[in-house]
């Protein structure tokens, strides 16, 4: 164990709080010490509380009590910590006793990371007694390599083990802030707690950590005060090849369905700068790729480790992954497909797991992902992995996937969830790819226990079975979507012994070929168990279907909208969303592939049907690359991507690209259209041959009052009048 004062001063300078002048202490037991601390708590990803600290390198081992605790808030807390830095999101481990609870571990896990506990659902595999807790007042903290124990007694010498943290649990560096952290849970309050018998750290500097707004002290006079880190700057600097994404709103300018109106909070985009990471080829992988952008660490790119990235494209065509997978396993990805030139991004034979993202903060629009059957796993279309919290699928086109089109699979952490947009069809029924026997030709599936989908103006054609499976335990919206040509609808419950929540509103479903409409959209295969909670509105059915199936099972049928498994703030479209769904479905509904549009044809006319394998519908599509240099503005980035967003859905003109010059008119119809020989944006040469003369004159006199000239006011109104009329013939003759 060794303190230092250089190391001391440069861990906290990098925190900006201060130069700061210490000196080692002593590490033998203390007596008694009141810290005072305001703050709403320490928890979540970024924390409040006031700091009564030394720095310490290497292995250690501090012991305190905790003699009285004030009672601000039952989660109060108060004890040991080690901390990485005072920044409010540093990675920290805290021994804590509060008024209304036992004694317990917590620890935020890295920088920026959501924090876990020993009685918390992501932290309880760590615990080391039962339930998380012991009814003790002291406590200990031991680091031990990369090891950090914490221990609980009611009688020192008499020890037992609450926690043992690895360092792949925990990322401390070697030089940490050690001492007693109090929070008073309550913003605006103070909360005093008095400890004794603290040793193995000698506490040199006292401060206030993250926004706290009653500001904290100790009892020690010798503790030198630390300046509380000052907030961020409304701009924040931005770095070489960073960005910011002010206004949310970029994501969606175009669409009825925002990005927004799901369950996944966007707001991370809006926290600070986003490196910018340019995928530069077509190719499956290595630097440039996209696989590369989606899996490179944010410590090997070059422009610097924001903690955030934006992956724009400067290339349009195929990504053939050619029997491999794309695994997005970072935090903080925003894959912005729009900036793509046309014809955007089409990625094909993507193997198990597939494109696959399996972190929190995820956001990916305008890509499509086609996998087939040349591969060697089945996989789904587009998914969200075990991992995954917080991700958005918007504007997608997803086909022929051999697992499901667009799914979660299910694990500790997952919740919050928005597909808005999306083009799901054609996934595979009978496919070689799948083993004898099994067919499948799924939609959407959400895995047990997952926590809030919303799945809003999505289309889904020719899609078998799961439209979409609801499994046991799960929370789902279910608005404005359409369904074409299934056999299946939405099936709830199984697997674990948990209730439903769903809402169906709003959705339309349409029978083709391959459809039962004897069967009801809403069904079970349970005949008991836990509850189905559902609500369903107003939705729009051919003629033969019913929308819940109706017997005495588990369903329990709620009049109103399920509130707590709605989204914030989404207003459902009026009426039937059908036209509304097929103009804004899919990766680039204004440059749609012939793919895209065969599908869209085949739901507008009532054709089509489940197909075996992409070969049996023209195969996967032959597009030529294209290259387009992105110049990215510096700063706020926000209304650049959203001109980028309307290119690609309503067909409006990319940042830094002329807008097409118009079709001349063709006023004689004889294929000469008429020509601006002067430049001022007039058409004074009226039949097209080139020459300005009488017979110009003429011909506009003949035509000045038909449809051609008068659909086309801004080229033939020589006098300026703001329409078309004889004085325009006038002016004409004038300039002969």
């Amino acid at each position: 164990m060794r303190q230092s004062r250089r190391t001391f001063i440069r861990a906290v300078g990098a925190s900006s709080i201060g130069a700061i002048a210490a000196s080692a202490g002593a590490t033998t037991a203390t007596s008694e010490v009141s810290v005072t601390g305001g703050g709403s708590d320490i928890w979540d990803e970024a924390d409040e509380f006031h700091y009564y600290f030394a720095e310490l390198e290497g292995d250690f081992d501090v012991v305190v009590r905790v003699d009285d605790q004030e009672h601000t808030d039952e989660w109060a807390k108060a004890g040991l910590m080690a901390r990485a830095s005072l920044a409010d999101d540093a990675a920290n481990v805290l021994v804590r006793t509060t008024p209304g609870h036992e004694t317990s571990v917590q620890w935020r896990p890295a920088a920026g990371a959501e924090a876990r506990s020993t009685t918390s659902e992501a932290g309880e595999g760590i615990s080391a007694v039962d339930g998380g807790t012991l009814d003790v007042r002291w406590q200990r903290l031991v680091r031990t390599g990369e090891t950090v124990r914490a221990y609980g007694s009611e009688h020192p010498g008499e020890w037992t083990l609450l926690a043992e943290l690895p360092g792949d649990e925990l990322e401390l560096p070697g030089e940490l802030l050690v001492g007693l952290a109090v929070t008073s849970a309550a913003s605006g309050t103070r909360n005093t707690t008095t400890f004794s018998d603290l040793s193995g750290v000698s506490p040199t500097h006292n401060g206030d950590v993250g926004s706290v707004s009653a500001a904290g002290s100790v009892s020690d006079p010798e503790s030198q005060p630390v300046e509380p880190t000052p907030p961020p700057a409304e701009t924040p600097a931005v770095d070489d090849g960073q960005v910011l994404i002010n206004d949310v709103s970029a994501l969606s300018p175009s669409s009825p369905i925002a990005v927004s109106d799901g369950f996944a909070d966007l707001e991370w985009l809006t926290e600070g700068p986003l490196a910018v990471v340019r995928v530069t080829n077509l190719n499956a992988d290595g630097e440039g790729s996209f696989k590369w952008a989606c899996e490179v660490g944010y410590d090997e790119l070059e422009n610097g480790d924001a903690g955030r990235r934006i992956i724009v494209f400067e290339v349009g065509g195929v990504i053939d992954l050619a029997d491999t997978d794309i695994q997005a396993e970072r935090k903080h990805i925003y894959v912005a497909g729009q900036t793509a030139p046309p014809p955007g991004i089409t990625i094909v034979r993507a193997s198990k797991p597939g494109l696959e993202f399996d972190e929190e903060n995820q956001i990916v629009q305008h890509i499509r992902s086609l996998p087939g059957d040349e591969i060697s796993d089945p996989a789904d279309a587009i998914v969200a992995g075990d991992n995954a919290h917080n991700v958005v699928f918007d504007h997608c086109t997803a086909l022929w996937g051999t697992e499901e089109s667009m799914s979660v699979n299910a694990g500790s952490v997952s919740e919050n969830f928005t597909f808005s947009n999306n083009l799901l069809a054609e996934p595979l029924f009978d496919s070689p790819v799948h083993s004898s026997d099994d067919t499948r030709a799924y939609g959407t599936l959400l895995g047990n226990d997952a926590d809030r989908l919303a799945l809003l103006g999505n289309l889904y054609a020719h899609t078998w079975s799961r439209n979409p499976r609801l499994k046991g335990g799960t929370q789902a919206t279910v608005a404005n979507n359409v369904w074409y040509n299934f056999e299946r609808g939405s099936s709830l419950g199984g697997d674990v012994d948990a209730p439903n929540y769903v809402n169906y509103v709003g959705n339309r479903y349409i029978a083709g070929d391959a459809s039962d409409t004897g069967r009801p959209i809403v069904y079970t295969y349970q005949s008991g168990g836990p509850d189905l909670n559902v609500h369903v509105g107003e939705n729009y059915l051919d003629e033969g279907y019913t929308m819940l199936e109706e017997h005495s099972g588990p369903f329990v049928v709620h009049d109103d909208p399920i509130e707590t498994y709605w989204p914030d703030g989404f207003t459902p479209l009026e009426g039937d969303p059908y036209e509304q769904v097929l103009a804004n479905a899919g990766a680039r509904p204004a440059e749609r592939l012939e793919v895209e549009e065969r599908i869209l044809a085949s739901v507008e006319n009532r054709t089509g049907s489940i197909v075996d394998s992409q070969a049996d519908v023209g195969g996967y599509p032959d597009l030529e690359p294209t290259y387009r240099a992105l110049e990215i503005p510096d700063g706020d980035i926000s209304g650049w991507l959203a001109q980028h967003t309307r290119a690609v859905e309503r067909g409006e003109v990319p940042p830094g690209e002329e807008p097409p010059e118009p079709d001349a008119p063709d006023v004689t119809g004889d294929g000469n259209p008429a020509q601006d020989l002067t430049g001022d944006g007039r058409y004074e040469d009226v039949t097209g041959d080139g020459q300005f003369g009488f017979n110009d004159v003429v011909t506009f006199f003949d035509e000045h009052t038909g449809e051609t000239v008068q659909n086309n006011v801004e080229y033939f109104d020589f006098s300026g009048d703001g329409r078309v009329g004889f004085t325009d013939v006038i002016a004409l003759f004038e300039r002969l």
